[in-house]
């Protein structure tokens, strides 16, 4: 099949699937769970037209499907799932390595037909995990979970010269084919014929409030800077969220076209369950592979963007030289390189950071590859990693039990790994910053900063403002 997509990323009529294929694959499932009485995923890729993925997250999530969007502009790659074929629910600190044989075990016998090179391309998880699985959960999250991976029903996926479709669906013994192949034919048809959405661009008054007071917060820096000179731990990162409720509900595809729009050497997601969205541009990998190459980047160390060309290179050349920035830079890359040791070969990083510029800030950076051993998967080297020294601290357990104690705000999935893997152990998976939490016209957004001995908390509050300017612009609402 080769069928344009219209601009919104939808096909102009029905999608010419090969109907007569996908039932044979199912039958060939249903035929093999039946031999061996136990689900059986069926899966089934075409290649398309190139298209956009956001119309398709929009068309799914238009239909109350579940959905899901990732788009790295500058690598111009997209993948967008509606639906949900299976899911893997997770819980506790076992829940990358059980998700990951849960994941296994799905693809030992099932049947796959169409599978090309394109990464993202055939059967693939999307979804993400929670910062802290022993934190009480806020019902805020309700619905997303410790960790959450979908293998969605219909999946697009784009890079900059091609897109494909997959079908995906679990057969049971007593399936029917004929059955299961309309259900797909039917979702695919509903996609293909949801009108364009209207995008409204227009910036309207909304209520925002700190849901813990500026004074408090800051007290809480105080304090933290404290007990790091007492040598309780080496750094802590405190997170703050801003409540705000609009005059409407808000649109989640305008959202994310600003997003990406404005952020394009960010990973713009999206996750919904339920009524609620998590989304959100983060500048942050955690850690991807491709052809068995392992990429994380080290991001730690932040200043403003300047007015103009020469103010934004002083603060650049200010963080460089910032001690401070610097040391907590070199924390975290110390950290990657110790996480990759035991998983990996080949290891590189660069021996002095330079800047990560988006449009309203700059940080740090230094990216560190490596060769990851076959015996390992890359859910493995999000289980080594999170939290990195960026988003929990330094001693890792010891700077979590204090943002349990004292940072009195349920992340959920701020700050923890959101991505996707796929059937070949590719993926990607990011640290969830610069995000919000999304249901009907209210909305969270959250925003952090490391601290050390040295923290000013007034500049680290300032630091978080700065933070939260990317979800409130795209939100339509003033800073918050």
């Amino acid at each position: 099949m080769d069928r344009a997509y219209n601009a919104y990323g939808v096909v102009d009529e029905e999608p010419d699937l090969d109907h007569a294929r996908l039932l044979q694959l199912i039958s060939t499932g249903v035929s093999r769970a039946r031999r061996e009485d136990r689900p059986i995923l069926v899966s089934h890729t075409e290649r398309v037209a190139l298209a956009d993925a956001l119309p398709f997250f929009a068309a799914g999530r238009s239909l109350d499907q579940p959905a899901f969007f990732w788009e790295h502009g500058a690598e111009g790659f997209s993948i967008a799932g509606v639906g949900a074929a299976y899911r893997i629910e997770s819980t506790g600190h076992e829940r990358f390595t059980r998700s990951a044989q849960d994941w296994q075990r799905l693809l030992e016998h099932a049947v796959v037909d169409g599978l090309d090179t394109q990464p993202g391309s055939g059967p693939t998880l999307l979804g993400g995990f929670a910062f802290d699985p022993q934190h009480t959960a806020d019902p805020t999250w309700h619905g997303f979970g410790h960790g959450s991976l979908v293998l969605p029903t219909l999946q697009l996926t784009t890079n900059a010269r091609a897109s494909s479709l997959t079908c995906n669906i679990v057969v049971e013994p007593w399936s029917e084919p004929e059955t299961l192949a309309e259900s797909i034919l039917d979702l695919a048809n509903s996609i293909a014929a949801m009108p364009r959405a209207r995008m409204d661009v227009s910036k309207r008054p909304a209520q925002v409030a700190d849901l813990l007071a500026a004074d408090t917060w800051k007290s809480l820096v105080r304090n933290a800077t404290g007990a790091i000179q007492r040598g309780e731990f080496e750094k802590v990162v405190l997170a703050r969220a801003v409540r705000v409720v609009a005059p409407e509900v808000f649109d989640l595809t305008r959202i994310l076209d600003e997003l990406r729009g404005a952020y394009a050497n960010a990973y713009v997601f999206a996750v919904t369950r339920g009524e609620s969205c998590f989304i959100g541009a983060t500048p942050e990998r955690l850690v991807g592979v491709r052809s068995g190459v392992v990429r994380a980047s080290a991001l730690a160390g932040t200043a403003a963007r300047g007015e103009t060309a020469a103010e934004d290179e002083a603060l650049g050349q200010q963080l460089l030289a910032s001690p401070k920035d610097r040391h907590e830079h070199a924390v975290v890359v110390e950290m990657l390189r110790a996480a990759f040791a035991e998983l990996c070969v080949d290891l590189y990083a660069p021996p002095a950071p330079t800047l990560w510029r988006l449009s309203n800030v700059q940080h740090l950076y230094t990216p560190v590859t490596g060769r990851l051993r076959p015996q390992h998967s890359l859910l493995d080297l999000v289980a080594r990693l999170h939290p990195t020294p960026a988003v929990g601290g330094l001693p890792r357990e010891g700077a979590l039990d204090y943002i349990r104690a004292h940072e009195q705000l349920d992340r959920g999935w701020y700050a923890a790994p959101v991505g996707w893997l796929d059937a070949r152990g590719e993926g990607d998976f990011a640290v969830a910053l610069r995000s919000g939490i999304l249901h009907g016209r209210e909305a969270s957004l959250f925003a952090g900063c490391g601290i050390v001995a040295e923290s000013d908390p007034e500049r680290e509050y300032a630091e978080t403002c700065l933070k939260l300017r990317p979800m409130s612009r795209a939100l339509g609402i003033e800073q918050a």
